[in-house]
């Protein structure tokens, strides 16, 4: 039996548009202080830098220090505890009432 061949449609030569190009990455793992969180809080420039450098100092500990209890005990155990930490400083986060709080719980 003679199956009859089917051909590609021939290639268009129109030259395509360059592909978009993706997003910048972010300067840092987590977003600046919120506005109305420093309003509330009657804090400055410097307590919101202080906030932001905490989050930034505590991000860079917990991941070494994440990678050693991982490595240790097990994922399963290393983030079962930081997810217990987190919540702990995710819940005392609402009663702060001044700079010093606000800079702890983000560290």
């Amino acid at each position: 039996m003679h199956h009859a061949r089917h051909s590609a449609p021939p290639l268009s030569t129109a030259p395509r548009p360059p592909p978009t190009p993706p997003p910048p990455p972010t300067p840092h793992p987590h977003p600046p202080t919120p506005l109305p969180c420093s309003n509330n809080l009657d804090l400055d420039k410097q307590d919101i830098s202080g906030a932001n450098i905490a989050t930034v100092t505590g991000a860079v500990f917990s991941r070494i220090l994440l990678g050693a209890v991982c490595d240790s005990y097990g994922p399963r155990y290393g983030h079962g505890v930081l997810q217990l930490l987190c919540s702990a400083a995710t819940f005392g986060i609402a009663a702060i009432t001044n700079a010093g709080g606000f800079i702890a719980c983000r560290m």
